[in-house]
């Protein structure tokens, strides 16, 4: 779970790094779903 925290600290960070930065649509898309298998794993053990 730690590990998981992590990546999800990791992907926030990115979140916030193309809010503010001009990224590709694909770039974009990536990030997001990481982000969501993150969110769902994090969720899954709750």
């Amino acid at each position: 779970m730690k590990l998981q925290l992590q990546f999800l600290l990791m992907y926030l960070n990115d979140c916030d790094f193309a809010r503010y930065t001009p990224i590709t649509e694909v770039m974009m898309n990536d990030v997001y779903e990481k982000s969501k298998e993150i969110i769902t794993a994090l969720d899954k053990q709750l």
